[in-house]
């Protein structure tokens, strides 16, 4: 019972009632800076970010995209530059690209001619298999038979073993297409996607994927075990149909598994490619909660100081009250004393005590009976 009184005694004291609102307004304010600082920060530091990214990933792009034409370039002017009566003289032929292959070694697996039936001719680096090998139902050596030039669909080499992208280029005499010059480069080469299979943003391994919307190809990634894997089926994955339908540039979204991140999607203008740069959410905002946390701490230091410093505060200017307030209820429970004692037989006046009252009492006396005698 007396703990209740003590509880509700407290909780009546205008003092504590001042300090918890204090206290309550300074929660609310540093709850609200939190949100709104953390809300500010995300959205500028988003658009920041989105805006490296872009530059990162079109950085990356003009990389790939130069050394694309590089090959292009030189395959176009071999194939322009072959001399047709080659095409019948195959040790010759393979004279002639080695000497164009030694001079000018872009396609590290290898050029080869290959006739309108699917049969090299020729080849150099010789790569056994080669010859016996019918490359017929490429798309590469299919385009190119009917006149144009064409990059392939990255593959796994039948004769190499490893991920490759061919290209072809018609060589013509007259107005037909005799054969098809194939110029092909491991994917891994190096010096071809360096750039973007040994670049890292962050700690994010997958930082950069290299996408033929043609073929639904991941062509090369930072990740090889994705590469010449397919992309996801329409609707599996935003990111990729966004991308698939033309969209580029940069934003801040979520993926399938409902992880934020940074993307930014730029065009491979020679190949109709796109690449996308990607870096998760939590490193790219990893500043944002570090001040969120820096400022919580900061609170809590505040918090604490606030309290002492209020409790003290108001107990120095309030003393005086404090002071008064005790002095009353003294004088409050002397007075109550009193009158319980004036009620006692104790307190109540004997012929004894009058008898040995004071002679000032005893002279107010007798003034105030003469005053009674007196004539009427």
């Amino acid at each position: 019972m007396k703990a209740d009184m003590k509880v509700r005694r407290l909780l009546d004291s205008i003092i504590i009632r001042l300090l918890a609102l204090s206290l309550a307004i300074m929660i609310i304010g540093v709850l609200s800076r939190y949100y709104t600082l953390g809300s500010f920060l995300r959205q500028d530091l988003g658009q920041v970010v989105s805006e490296q990214q872009l530059a990162l990933a079109g950085y990356v792009a003009h990389d790939i995209d130069d050394k694309i034409n590089q090959r292009k370039a030189l395959l176009s002017r071999l194939a322009t530059a072959l001399p047709p009566e080659l095409l019948d003289n195959p040790d010759a032929l393979r004279a002639w690209l080695k000497e164009r292959y030694q001079y000018q070694p872009l396609f590290t697996i290898g050029l080869f001619v290959v006739r309108p039936d699917g049969r090299a001719i020729a080849d150099y680096p010789v790569v056994p298999h080669r010859m016996q090998v019918n490359y017929g139902d490429r798309d590469y050596i299919q385009q190119s038979l009917a006149g144009q030039f064409y990059i392939g669909k990255a593959v796994t080499g039948r004769s190499s073993g490893v991920p490759v992208l061919p290209m072809s280029a018609p060589i013509r005499i007259g107005g037909e297409v005799p054969a098809v010059l194939v110029g092909v480069t491991a994917i891994s080469a190096p010096g071809f996607l360096d750039l973007l299979q040994q670049s890292r943003i962050g700690d994010h391994r997958d930082s950069f994927l290299l996408v033929s919307p043609r073929d639904r190809q991941i062509i090369a990634t930072s990740q090889s075990e994705l590469t010449l894997q397919s992309t996801p089926a329409p609707g599996q994955n935003p990111l990729y149909d966004q991308a698939m339908a033309g969209y580029r540039g940069a934003a801040v979204a979520a993926t399938p598994q409902g992880e934020e991140e940074v993307r930014a999607v730029v065009q491979v203008p020679s190949t109709g490619w796109f690449l996308v740069a990607r870096l998760p959410g939590s490193e790219a905002f990893a500043t944002v909660a570090r001040v969120q946390n820096f400022t919580l701490r900061q609170a809590l230091i505040a918090f604490l100081v606030f309290s002492v410093l209020a409790c003290g505060g108001m107990y120095i200017v309030l003393r005086p009250l404090f002071r008064a307030a005790r002095h009353a209820d003294r004088m409050t429970r002397g007075g109550v004393a009193a009158g319980a004692a004036a009620n006692t037989p104790q307190g109540r006046s004997r012929p004894s005590d009058r008898r040995v009252q004071p002679p000032a009492a005893q002279a107010g006396g007798q003034a105030d009976r003469a005053g009674a005698d007196g004539p009427s």
